[in-house]
């Protein structure tokens, strides 16, 4: 559980603050006023100025024994953004080449033990609004107009029509589970990272509609670096998994930080692997052809001598090369 390290009064009921994730954020706490009891001192700025990091508890607290938990400060000063980002544009073009590429090595490769793992693993399970269920239609027209090409992320997604949208590892461990009944019992491994409490807490309540019955998987409930992802890849080489990996390069907290996962291209053991960032654009103005993606290596790893000269902190990569590295496979 994130707990608080810094606070700084900013005015009215706004504080700034900082938590042992790392993260910072700011919480506007005027709407605590409505719960009466304590909170009722929260009518008194000159009160509520007095709130400052417990060192024992280490959450904000004011004079009279008055505190909020962590958790819940965690939550208003740090949304979970991928609900909002959930079934975008982005998602759909991920979500469907990653089907694609796991499902065409899988008939044409046909693994025994398959692992798959994901940096940034999210809450896996989504409910989308009315407004975006009615976008999907057309977004998924833009990725790709073929109707029967979207059968498989139908089938493995039967909830999407009522607004359940599954995330990537749910998506691709779905598929492997059905690979492993078919295949007579091939071995299936997950390897998910993921330090957000909102997400680990949604994983954990929807764990059993997540996973197939039996899957093994390993809930990595931290940060994932380069370093620890390119180990964890290793490890399943090493152990005579067939690898797959879907990780977005541009989750550092620094250019540096960023430029060490394009490095991890360099040392990659032979691996399918999904590098992708959606960089920019307004799927509902732009057409696909002007949004700016990322999304490469989906072959046996070809591993890049040097990242491209336009890189630089962010990188771009024309979608075009997804279908090239498609054809290799």
């Amino acid at each position: 559980m994130p707990v608080i390290k810094h606070a700084r009064y900013l005015g009215g009921h706004k504080f700034q603050l900082g938590f042992s994730t790392g993260e910072s954020g700011v919480v506007d706490l005027a709407g605590y006023r409505a719960r009466g009891g304590v909170f009722e001192r929260f009518n008194d700025l000159s009160y509520v100025r007095e709130g400052s990091v417990d060192p024992e508890w280490e959450t904000l607290c004011w004079p009279g024994g008055v505190d909020i938990a962590p958790e819940a400060l965690y939550r208003l000063a740090c949304p979970y953004v991928q609900d909002k980002n959930a079934g975008n544009l982005g998602d759909l073009l991920k979500h469907y080449w990653l089907l694609r590429i796991v499902e065409r090595v899988l008939e044409t490769q046909k693994p025994q033990r398959v692992a798959y793992l994901e940096s940034h693993a999210g809450a896996g399970l989504f409910q989308l609004d009315g407004a975006r269920v009615s976008r999907l239609e057309k977004e998924r027209s833009a990725v790709c107009p073929s109707v029967e090409a979207w059968g498989l992320f139908d089938r493995l997604n039967p909830g999407i029509e009522n607004g359940e949208y599954l995330g990537s590892f749910a998506l691709a461990l779905r598929l492997l589970a059905e690979y492993s009944r078919s295949a007579r019992g091939a071995t299936v491994r997950g390897v998910l990272y993921e330090n957000h409490p909102e997400a680990i807490a949604r994983i954990e309540a929807h764990w059993q509609r997540l996973f197939p019955l039996g899957m093994v998987v390993d809930m990595r409930k931290a940060a994932s670096s380069a370093d620890s992802f390119l180990k964890g890849i290793r490890a399943c080489v090493e152990d005579g998994f067939s690898v797959f990996w879907l990780c977005d390069p541009f989750w550092g907290k620094s250019k540096d930080d960023d430029m060490r996962w394009w490095r991890l291209l360099e040392d990659v053991p032979q691996t399918y692997g999904i590098l992708f960032a959606y960089v920019g654009g307004d799927s509902t103005k732009t057409g696909m052809g002007k949004l700016d993606f990322q999304k490469t290596i989906h072959a046996p790893c070809q591993p890049w001598r040097q990242a491209p000269d336009n890189i630089r902190a962010y990188g771009l990569y024309c979608t075009h090369a997804v279908c090239r590295l498609f054809d290799q496979i």
